[in-house]
């Protein structure tokens, strides 16, 4: 009969190990093996001196011979082993991998390891799992299963410790913990990501199974367990200190003191890194590369229960939820009414889904009491809103617009009063940043300049305001009476005249804070909706003009007093500028899945579907690209405005990239998917004409990308502190 396998009889031992811990848990006791075997159920082969001191030096040789060359061959089982020096590989992975994700504390491991395998913090699970990682850093064939192909090194070693993991895990250890993060590093090295995500987040659970995701610290001090069970030691002194997650948001999290689960929970930013970098790290030079993550996996787990990558994935299923099951039937009802004004009206109940389905609540941060945890979030939101629809989606947008300077530079007090509504999560409530003004404002800040046309003068308790805007998104509220909030932007004169020469238009610019309430209260006329103009593109949207006549604001509606807005209100366009970015990435991918399904299916006459023509892909993939990039820059620029790099100016600069070259791209993208379908996406039932002409307001809505965006860039690039990569 054919002995057993090697591997089969260590899972074996292994399972023996696990039902006795389970039996000792339970309080029974564990049967003591014979320690005296009959003579007849052993076979005992004499050997003579001479042979066994023959056996001692081949021994050693094959051990000095394997040290050098090492081996996978196959044993007599038909299974692979690898014959060799564990230092080799050991060594590997605490000088390269270690260091890059502190997973292993290698005092605790060596110190067990020199013990002999299976010890507390030295499994051969473990070790397995550690060579499967480490083998990658190898220039050795010999750890390949395809001598000539290295990205099968330690393939091998992996596919044992899944198998041991399998048993392991049943009662969970620190080591499995730690040989479930290596098998997921290992598997998005070898580009199986779902994999990787199973075994990282198999570690996760396991973690916070043992409690790891909880300070310990009292425990240890108690006796109650041992420090290195804790794995507590965040000391400055401790072994690779400077790659260890260290946050200052994950320093004030007390459920992230462990090394093991903040290393679990920041996986999703390091496993991109890892996979890069495994196969291009110069052999013998201790290169370390460090790299920036601006999109969603930059967020970072403060509750201890998910990733952030799967609260990411969430968040944007839940938009594309809501905008299909919202917005999917809205366009054929508003549409039919003939004015602009009808068809915003007609979104009302639409709006007001959104508003009772979270979305607007999504965009509120949670420091005041919304749901939002970073900027960042809003692009996912809004891309997935706008491919479905964008009219509905601009009441969103020009709400979370109106709410900016309040968030930003409102008091405490301001924010209890003026917030509730909004995140209440009823009602069709809608906020105006009302700034826009019928000659426009693209210099309104321009020294000897004219400066805003709406002015204010103080008068008594009240600001008297006189003048008119127009395209300031929401403003009127859905009767003509007013938003639920306005912030409004003016310019505070005596006498209401132009700006005086000598002036400095910023040291007058204020913001008044108009309610519902406070257009009520205003005598008739004093607040009047002259126009609500129709448009080519968001065709339901409202940009009204209104006019101001001695309308009367409460003193204690002030936001901004004159001289301390100017700042507060570009840093809300700058925040906004990234998310019209958003906006246009939502546009451009309604088409160019409408062209990427048409180009697949529609062979025009032709044998094959012209997606195999070469002029239709090209200008695919240029569509593509312009997508891609415009989605990155907005990313980039929202995830910096929260975590930098860069101070305040380079922050800006991002906002303004991604506006530009989103909102520029967007009209050529729609463009070139029409050229894919032909004429027939000239006809409005392909709804390619409606993209085109909502992506035709892009470049020039929230500060005209020639008269506003590419000139506050071009301001930026002339001050000689201007640093052109301080946002990298």
């Amino acid at each position: 009969m054919k002995p057993p396998s090697k591997q089969l009889v260590e899972t074996l031992q292994l399972r023996i190990k696990i039902l006795e811990d389970q039996l000792l848990a339970l309080g029974q006791t564990i049967p003591a093996l014979d320690s005296n075997p009959k003579a007849t159920d052993l076979k005992i082969e004499n050997k003579p001196e001479t042979e066994e001191a023959n056996a001692d030096e081949t021994e050693v040789l094959l051990q000095q011979i394997t040290e050098k060359c090492g081996s996978l061959a196959l044993d007599d089982d038909g299974e692979l082993r690898y014959f060799s020096s564990q230092k080799h590989l050991l060594e590997l992975y605490f000088c390269w991998q270690n260091p890059r994700v502190y997973i292993v504390d290698k005092s605790v491991f060596m110190r067990d390891w020199y013990s002999g395998v299976s010890t507390e913090y030295c499994t051969p699970l473990l070790l397995w799992a550690m060579y499967s990682v480490a083998a990658r850093y190898s220039d050795r064939p010999c750890l390949r299963t395809d001598p000539d192909d290295p990205s099968t090194a330690g393939v091998q070693f992996a596919v044992h410790a899944k198998d041991l993991l399998r048993y392991e895990c049943e009662i969970t250890t620190i080591p499995a913990v730690q040989a479930a993060t290596l098998l997921s590093i290992q598997c998005m090295a070898e580009n199986k990501e779902p994999a990787g995500w199973l075994y990282i987040g198999m570690a996760t659970r396991m973690a916070f199974n043992l409690g790891l995701n909880i300070d310990c610290t009292d425990l240890v001090k108690s006796g109650v367990i041992s420090k290195e069970a804790a794995n507590l030691d965040t000391s400055d002194a401790a072994e690779f200190e400077t790659w260890v997650p260290s946050t200052d948001r994950m320093r004030q999290a007390p459920v992230l003191r462990s090394r093991i689960p903040s290393t679990a929970n920041c996986m999703s930013d390091h496993l991109s890194l890892i996979v890069s970098t495994l196969d291009i790290i110069p052999r013998g030079e201790n290169v370390l590369v460090k790299t920036s993550i601006f999109y969603a996996t930059a967020q970072h787990l403060t509750d201890g229960s998910t990733t952030a990558c799967v609260s990411t994935t969430l968040l944007r299923a839940k938009a594309a939820k809501v905008a299909r099951e919202v917005q999917g039937s809205a366009y054929p009802v508003y549409s039919k009414f003939p004015d602009q004004i009808d068809r915003f009206r007609a979104t009302r109940p639409f709006y007001a889904q959104l508003v009772g389905r979270g979305l607007l609540k999504a965009l509120i941060p949670k420091s005041d009491d919304g749901d939002a945890e970073s900027l960042l979030e809003s692009a996912f939101i809004l891309e997935e809103l706008y491919a479905v629809d964008s009219s509905i989606t601009i009441h969103l947008v020009g709400t979370a617009l109106g709410l900016l300077p309040l968030l930003i530079g409102g008091t405490p007090e301001q924010k209890r009063r003026f917030l509730t509504p909004f995140i209440s999560g009823e009602g069709d409530h809608l906020a105006s940043l009302t700034h826009s003004e019928p000659g426009g404002t693209a210099n309104h800040l321009e020294k000897g300049g004219k400066g805003l046309g709406v002015t204010a003068r103080k008068e008594g308790d009240y600001y008297v305001v006189n003048g008119e805007k127009r395209w300031t998104t929401n403003s009127a509220g859905w009767d003509a009476k007013g938003a639920t909030l306005s912030c409004l932007c003016a310019r505070y004169s005596e006498d209401g005249g132009p700006e005086k020469a000598d002036v400095d238009p910023a040291t007058t610019l204020m913001v008044l804070l108009v309610t519902r309430e406070v257009v009520a209260q205003n005598a008739p006329g004093a607040y009047e909706l002259l126009e609500e103009p129709d448009l080519m593109g968001h065709i339901a949207a409202t940009g009204p003009q209104t006019r101001y006549t001695n309308f009367r604001v409460p003193i204690d509606h002030v936001l901004f007093a004159p001289g301390s807005g100017a700042k507060q209100i570009e840093e809300a366009f700058g925040i906004t500028g990234a998310m019209v970015g958003a906006m246009a990435v939502g546009t451009m991918r309604a088409a160019f899945d409408k062209a990427l399904a048409f180009a697949k299916n529609d062979h025009r006459g032709g044998s094959v579907p012209i997606i195999q023509r070469q002029s239709p892909a090209d200008l695919l993939i240029n569509a593509k690209m312009r997508i891609d990039s415009s989605r990155a820059l907005v990313w980039k620029a929202l995830d910096s405005l929260d975590n930098g790099p860069g101070d305040a100016k380079a922050r800006f600069e991002a906002c303004l990239e991604a506006k530009i070259h989103s909102s520029d791209s967007a009209i050529q993208c729609v463009y070139e998917c029409m050229q894919v379908v032909g004429m027939t996406s000239y006809a409005n039932e392909t709804g390619f004409p409606r993209l085109l002409a909502d992506a035709a307001v892009f470049p020039l809505f929230d500060g005209g990308n020639i008269g506003i965006r590419r000139r506050q860039f071009q301001r930026l690039m002339c001050e000689d502190s201007y640093q052109p990569w301080a946002n990298l």
